[in-house]
């Protein structure tokens, strides 16, 4: 008898570890950072740094465009790159996303930057962060440049909610 009592018993606390383990999941899938999909290969032309209207890298650092209009209106920063002279804006479904674009510059031979989100669900907020490190210059490189260029994203509509608002963190420091 004492066997199945302690059976009993153990199988009720694997039962409660179990529910807990449930529950905290889903806590924490609700804050959980909704999808994107990194944009910036397929818009590597829209530069402001490399822009023929310099001017616009002061007006133009992160942006969040919500229309085919204001998706067209990013020609301003254009690069002027021989290679994106005939450059065509890819397709995006604005009914469906969002594309939110952040400048980031480096000091190096090369850079890395990647995009972050960090979503809260309680106050329906989306941080965008980049996280950037530069390039190692190698022993014959006579000297580091600073590199400029924008990291995109698309976010669908659909995983933010009707209410939410975007915030944009500031990049890593260049190091």
């Amino acid at each position: 008898m004492h066997y199945h009592q302690i059976h009993h018993q153990c199988l009720f606390i694997v039962f409660l570890l179990a529910v807990a383990t449930m529950t905290l999941a889903s806590c924490t899938s609700s804050n959980s950072t909704p999808p994107y999909r990194d944009f910036t290969s397929e818009l590597k032309c829209m530069n402001p740094y490399e822009a023929t209207n310099y001017s616009y890298v002061t007006l133009w650092q992160r942006g969040v465009v919500v229309s085919q209009d204001d998706y067209e209106n990013l020609y301003v920063i254009r690069s002027m790159r021989p290679s994106c002279t005939t450059f065509v804006l890819p397709h995006v479904d604005f009914q469906q996303y969002l594309l939110l674009g952040q400048a980031v510059r480096v000091t190096g031979c090369d850079v890395e930057a990647t995009p972050h989100l960090q979503w809260d669900q309680s106050n329906q907020q989306l941080t965008f962060l980049v996280e950037t490190s530069r390039g190692f210059c190698g022993p014959f490189s006579m000297k580091a440049e600073i590199i400029a260029r924008v990291v995109w994203i698309l976010i669908p509509k659909q995983a933010l909610g009707a209410n939410y608002s975007i915030q944009f963190g500031s990049p890593t420091p260049d190091r």
